[in-house]
């Protein structure tokens, strides 16, 4: 399994949580041109969250919350920002869904922006 597929292995499991908590997909891999990509926005009540995931193949010991810095945290506020404003959106959260796929674990950070 290539890095592209462990990625997207890992969205389709975060996504999959997700809805089980009662959002709805609204986009997948939103390529923003010169401000980057946001793994999935979803969307619950009148409430749209920006969700960064974040996932590792592997039995360490390592979190994949690691790779997860306070500067991507910053990118991905941008990008809710710009899109918010773009389609009118009020109500946004940014959250993280960090996944070690072998381990079967799961932990999710919701509305982490300051």
């Amino acid at each position: 399994m290539n890095l592209k597929e462990k990625g997207s292995l890992g969205e389709k499991i975060a996504l999959n949580f997700l809805k089980k908590r009662g959002y709805a997909l609204i986009a997948k891999n939103l390529q923003l041109r010169k401000f980057g990509e946001i793994d999935l926005i979803v969307k619950k009540g009148n409430t749209f969250n920006f969700v960064e995931v974040k996932s590792l193949y592997s039995i360490s010991d390592f979190n994949p919350e690691i790779h997860f810095t306070h500067k991507k945290l910053s990118k991905i506020i941008k990008l809710a920002n710009f899109y918010s404003n773009r389609f009118n959106y009020e109500n946004f959260i940014v959250s993280l869904v960090a996944i070690n796929i072998k381990k079967k674990e799961i932990r999710y950070y919701e509305n982490i922006s300051p």
